[in-house]
């Protein structure tokens, strides 16, 4: 994209493996995991407490959205993403398959878009 700062794939590749291994992919599992647990419980905020509930699913949503923005950013294909997450003995692809199955319509929709790209 002609809007990116220079040398900004360059950069992201660079931290790949902190970012995916050690942050992104365990999230992203531990999300998908937790998010067909929950039941009856509503994400949101209350403004006038500050209080906010954010729900596994809303979380594995960012999560497998975050891979396909940073797959689109470095132009890094799936088999790399593998790569990086087995550091943090994190299978991404049994992640995104057990992903496929939830009842969440925006985790289906981030799903759709990954492989997609």
């Amino acid at each position: 994209r002609k809007a990116v700062p220079c040398a900004t794939k360059d950069v992201l590749l660079r931290v790949s493996e902190s970012v995916l291994g050690g942050v992104l992919c365990p999230l992203v599992a531990e999300a998908v995991r937790e998010s067909d647990l929950e039941e009856n419980v509503v994400a949101g905020c209350d403004v006038r407490t500050r209080n906010c509930v954010i729900t596994s699913a809303k979380l594995a949503t960012i999560g497998i959205r975050a891979l396909e923005r940073w797959c689109a950013a470095t132009e890094m294909s799936f088999v790399q993403i593998q790569q990086y997450c087995k550091g943090s003995k994190t299978n991404i692809s049994e992640v995104i398959c057990d992903a496929v199955y939830s009842k969440d319509e925006y985790i289906l929709d981030a799903v759709a878009e990954l492989i997609e790209t």
